[in-house]
């Protein structure tokens, strides 16, 4: 399952592991959005519809690789819900950490109840799955029959993840749990829609390309259900921006560029949202270390869950509150965090969240949105604006109490279930005039400036020992590649 970093999309995978840590799925919403886009930038084809028989082989043609055979098999809604419903039990403590934090975060209401949300949500959602383990394909229905263009293009997509399966292991893809196995996810499912809406364009006919269209308008069998935003931002997420990221590699490097994607694969939301900042100008995460919380508070204090949001998450805490515009925006100078969600004995809350920013603008950006936040939550504070490098603020509502602070290019947030945690929380990881207790791991320099430091030994150590040979004659550079 999903760690409890990547908090937006971790809705989806919590308490789901066995299942979506799995199975790459083909879900009814962007499918048929996405293919709704497709044709109606492209014009309508002549009839090409093959035998269901040759769909394999068209995907693979597609996909411009080899595809061994994979078996086939339907499952009912029912069967399906059970599984989920059986594969969520071992996830309890998780799924109540998560249902937890997403209510203090006002993602969930109070009476929201996250299992029977996802359950619901990926019950009548999901048209098919691709389970690794098995290396088995599955149709959600109750006939065997592929008869609607809704079941070509699930097995078109099912198609494709076999294909990323036999080639590049998604079993060993999504083994780390983090932010950046749900960027690997986008990797995995931006291909499959790919493939998805080339077979769409290919060798669907007018007739069943019309009948993607009535779908998209709201007619059709895609259930419409009422999920809470981040549910189903959190579902889309993959295939929206992962398709988008795919189709920027293809323009860049072909399907060639998709498949050494698999072997360096991209690491944050960051980089699927912003394709350039993986394939032109590498921008890696800056990782983020925050202290003991649970020790800093004191007694009674656990920690219940920690990990990364990321760029994408970022976006989705603030747009509960201010505009979506607003909040894309200020989550788009992202660099790293980390957060810290803990509970006490008596049920008190306190959620920490360091972040580091691209540059100061960026910093100041996050942190004044911050404060439109707390604020667009009610009650009364101070924000805290005055100029240069390092400011904080404060703010007070009905059961809730937000410290947020920026120095340089961190901004660091406090809220809390009272206003002595959130105090006592801000002051372990920020001091005014001292220095933050929060640290960035620097191996990579370090480790640079180890490399350098032998280098330069190696090279005049032996020059003591012995008088300096002439200088050779310099050799000409490499020819440096192209720009893209």
């Amino acid at each position: 399952m999903v760690e409890a970093g990547a908090v937006g999309r971790r809705c989806v995978a919590v308490g789901t592991g066995g299942f979506l840590g799995r199975w790459r799925a083909a879900i009814a919403g962007p499918a048929v959005m996405v293919l709704a886009l497709v044709l109606a930038l492209s014009p309508a084809l002549s009839a090409r519809a093959e035998a269901d028989a040759d769909l394999a082989t068209h995907v693979a043609e597609l996909r411009q690789l080899s595809l061994d055979p994979v078996p086939v098999q339907t499952m009912t809604r029912d069967e399906l819900r059970a599984m989920l419903l059986e594969s969520m039990q071992e996830d309890t403590a998780d799924m109540s950490a998560t249902q937890d934090l997403f209510v203090f975060l006002d993602f969930l209401e109070e009476s929201d109840n996250l299992q029977d949300i996802l359950v619901e949500a990926h019950t009548q959602e999901i048209l098919g799955f691709y389970d690794d383990e098995e290396d088995r394909l599955y149709l959600i229905g109750d006939s065997a029959a592929v008869t609607g263009p809704m079941d070509k293009l699930t097995l078109a997509h099912e198609y494709a993840h076999a294909l990323q399966d036999q080639h590049f292991d998604l079993t060993a893809l999504m083994d780390e749990d983090s932010e950046s196995s749900e960027a690997r996810l986008a990797l995995a499912e931006g291909d499959a829609m790919t493939v998805m809406s080339l077979y769409a364009y290919y060798y669907l006919t007018e007739e069943e390309q019309a009948a993607i269209g009535e779908l998209s308008g709201g007619s059709g069998t895609v259930a419409d259900i009422e999920m809470p935003p981040i549910v189903e931002e959190s579902m889309l997420f993959p295939y929206e921006y992962g398709l988008s990221f795919v189709m920027a590699l293809i323009r860049d490097g072909g399907w060639e560029a998709v498949n050494e994607a698999y072997s360096d694969p991209p690491v944050s939301t960051e980089q699927i949202m912003h394709p350039r900042k993986y394939y032109q100008e590498r921008d890696e995460p800056v990782e983020l270390s925050l202290p003991d919380m649970a020790a800093a508070l004191g007694p009674g204090w656990t920690e219940i869950d920690s990990g990364v949001f990321g760029e994408f998450d970022l976006k989705l805490f603030l747009q509960q509150f201010l505009d979506e515009d607003e909040a894309e925006r200020s989550a788009k100078g992202w660099g790293g965090d980390r957060y810290s969600f803990l509970e006490d004995e008596a049920g008190g809350k306190v959620f920490v969240l360091s972040t580091f920013w691209d540059d100061a603008d960026d910093a100041r950006q996050f942190y004044d949105s911050c404060a439109n936040r707390c604020e667009e939550q009610g009650g009364s504070g101070r924000r805290g604006d005055a100029e240069g490098a390092r400011t904080s603020g404060e703010w007070e509502s009905e059961g809730r109490t937000c410290r947020f602070a920026l120095d340089g290019q961190s901004v660091y947030l406090a809220m809390a279930s009272d206003a002595g945690a959130a105090s006592t929380a801000m002051a372990e990881v920020y001091q005014p005039g001292g220095s933050s207790r929060v640290w960035l791991w620097v191996g990579l320099s370090a480790g640079a400036a180890v490399l350098v430091c032998a280098v330069i030994l190696a090279v005049l150590l032996p020059r003591r020992r012995r008088p300096a040979a002439p200088p050779a004659a310099p050799v000409a550079p490499p020819d440096s590649p192209p720009a893209s």
